[in-house]
């Protein structure tokens, strides 16, 4: 697995390329923050008996950083892009399940995947006292794995889906100075696809197993927009 100060490297090659090639782009933001997810792991044997992991774990507090561009910017709407490093996860029982009951047993351990994640977002907004931006936004979004730890998936990892494809909405609240604006929001992510969809049949104990892992993820962030030229927002 790359060290954060190598993946911090690559995302830095990245927007280098990306901003000597967005000549058209009027802002770029950087925005930092923490990230708070959970896997929701569950077990189902021969469709029957669902053990749900999830029941017996703890959320993931951890980080998420992402740097932007903006390119179309009207009075009352956005359009950027931006790419970003997050780390999702959460702490779950790792050890298993007492044969014949419905027990999870084990201790909690930490599990957790890093990404590289990129959105474009549609942000609606408003101007109220000429400085305070309230907005409200969303669009589609791409994570691709970069990383993780097999403290829990043991065999998963052969079915692990190393790309996450869905939507990111969020809601905020920006001030604008003459050219830079800050501002923090609150972002949901949605999943369209699972990180696991496994199945299998268990010759040992002859019952087919089906594993499935996906997560719920939230980003509070803080961050700072400042604009590339004088040109103002357009009507």
């Amino acid at each position: 697995m790359k060290s954060i100060k190598n993946q911090i490297k690559i995302l830095t090659l990245v927007l280098v390329f990306t901003n000597l090639t967005s000549a058209q782009a009027q802002s770029i933001s950087y925005s930092s923050g923490v990230a708070i997810s959970e896997l929701n792991w569950k077990i189902n044997i021969n469709d029957e008996i669902e053990y749900d992991f999830s029941q017996k774990s703890k959320p993931l507090i951890t980080y998420s950083t992402s740097t932007g561009l903006t390119y179309i910017n009207k009075k009352n709407y956005e359009i950027s892009s931006a790419i970003g490093l997050i780390r999702k996860g959460d702490k779950q029982i790792a050890s298993g399940i007492v044969a014949g009951t419905d027990s999870i047993v084990g201790e909690l351990e930490l599990a957790y995947l890093e990404y590289i994640t990129f959105n474009t977002i549609y942000t609606y907004k408003l101007t109220i006292l000429k400085k305070l931006e309230p907005f409200i936004g969303i669009g589609p979004r791409i994570d691709v794995l970069i990383g993780y730890n097999n403290k829990i998936y043991g065999r998963n990892l052969e079915n692990i889906n190393y790309v996450s494809y869905g939507a990111q909405g969020n809601i905020g609240l920006g001030y604008q100075f003459e050219k830079i604006k800050i501002y923090t929001s609150w972002n949901s992510l949605i999943n369209f696809n699972k990180i696991v969809n496994r199945v299998h049949y268990d010759e040992e104990r002859k019952e087919n197993i089906k594993v499935t892992i996906k997560d719920n993820t939230y980003i509070l962030n803080c961050g700072v927009s400042v604009k590339l030229n004088k040109q103002k927002a357009k009507k």
